[in-house]
């Protein structure tokens, strides 16, 4: 059979054209592909950043827990985080100014947060109170973990973040007072208060000196990060 070129020139079916661009039906078939794996791999992610905050905070916890532990090596004693601040990092009398006095930053670094040390602090400032007395510098509070307010804070952006020291000194702190403190998650849900469930503590007490925790991710008392754990 022979080729008639003429024909094909005038047949268009038989030609291709170069330019042909998607359909509609492929451009939506593209657009639901785009979509379903959206869908599957943004709360992935969302998961593995939450997973890697979480073990964050933990190394947060546990640091500040030996730091404690290296102060009453040193000291004999644990600084009163109690009664001073109410088992809270942050609490007790507060300013945001980075020169004044904070009771968990000072104790633990030895000086302020703005990095100065006070020549002769007074009777109710947390170094002259038999707390470090020495300036030694037990843990350091990195920039990161300072919010703008000069508030400690974890890798979640909680401020509210508990303290609990072995008070008799008998190697547990027991479940009642790990469970009478709650915490409240900061931004994005800010507001929500947590306590630790008794599930979660063991019923003879934790068995170490010092336990931190905090509300973590703060969707539900579920989410709270433990030092010990």
């Amino acid at each position: 059979m022979l080729f008639n070129p003429q024909s094909a020139i005038c047949n268009p079916q038989s030609s291709v054209n170069p330019h042909r661009g998607f359909t509609l039906i492929e451009l939506l078939t593209v657009i639901a592909i785009i979509g379903i794996l959206a869908a599957i791999l943004i709360p992935t992610v969302g998961k593995v950043r939450e997973s890697a905050r979480k073990a964050k905070v933990k190394t947060q916890l546990s640091q500040w827990a030996v730091a404690i532990e290296t102060f009453r090596s040193e000291y004999g004693y644990y600084p009163d985080f109690r009664n001073v601040s109410g088992g809270k990092v942050n609490g007790g009398t507060f300013s945001a100014t980075p020169s004044a006095p904070h009771f968990f930053h000072d104790v633990l670094g030895g000086r302020r947060r703005d990095g100065s040390s006070p020549a002769s602090p007074a009777s109710t400032d947390p170094l002259g109170q038999g707390n470090n007395r020495k300036r030694i510098v037990f843990g350091t509070i990195g920039p990161d973990e300072l919010s703008s307010g000069g508030k400690i804070i974890d890798a979640f952006g909680n401020e509210d973040i508990a303290v609990i020291v072995d008070t008799d000194y008998n190697g547990v702190i027991p479940a009642a007072d790990i469970t009478s403190i709650s915490v409240q998650a900061g931004s994005p849900v800010s507001g929500s208060s947590f306590t630790p469930p008794s599930s979660k503590i063991p019923t003879a007490g934790v068995r170490s000196g010092v336990v931190l925790f905090t509300a973590g991710p703060g969707k539900s008392a579920n989410d709270i990060v433990y030092s010990w754990q």
